[in-house]
C-alpha cells in the first residue's frame, strides 16, 4: 500500500485497505465513521424528522372526504 499524503486519499481508501492500515477493528470503525451520514438518524436509533415535509392539516382532510 503506498503511502498516504492527504485526507483525501485517507477517506477513498477501501474498507479492505483500512482495516490493513489500522487493524481489523480500527478500520471497521474508521471506514463506518467516514461512510455513515449520521444526519440522517435521531436518538435512539429512530429516524429523524426534521426536515420532513409537514403533514396535511387535519382541516384539509375533512374538507376532502
Amino acid at each position: 500500500m503506498g503511502k498516504i499524503e492527504s485526507l483525501r486519499d485517507f477517506v477513498e481508501l477501501s474498507k479492505d485497505e483500512m482495516i490493513a492500515l489500522l487493524g481489523e477493528e480500527g478500520g471497521k470503525k474508521a471506514y463506518n465513521f467516514i461512510h455513515t451520514d449520521s444526519r440522517r438518524v435521531g436518538f435512539g436509533g429512530m429516524v429523524s424528522l426534521a426536515g420532513a415535509r409537514p403533514s396535511l392539516p387535519i382541516a384539509s382532510v375533512a374538507r376532502a372526504g
